[in-house]
């Protein structure tokens, strides 16, 4: 197996993310994975990737809130 690729629940203890909020985003297509079979994998970079865009805009939308 590609060193890049992890399971969901490694991805999830490593990002302190949970895990039932990662694989919902997964399965919603919001986030970048591999399917096999009852498994997901991210690609780390690519999560990583995703992530700090998410954060982005999250932060972007509260600090135009914010000036209201």
């Amino acid at each position: 197996m590609d060193k890049s690729l992890m399971p969901l629940k490694y991805a999830a203890r490593k990002y302190k993310l949970p895990p039932d909020w990662l694989e919902s985003e997964a399965k919603r297509g919001k986030l970048s994975c591999l399917v096999a079979g009852t498994q997901i994998f991210f690609n780390e970079k690519l999560l990583v990737s995703e992530l700090n865009k998410k954060v982005c805009k999250q932060t972007l939308l509260k600090g135009a809130s914010n000036e209201q």
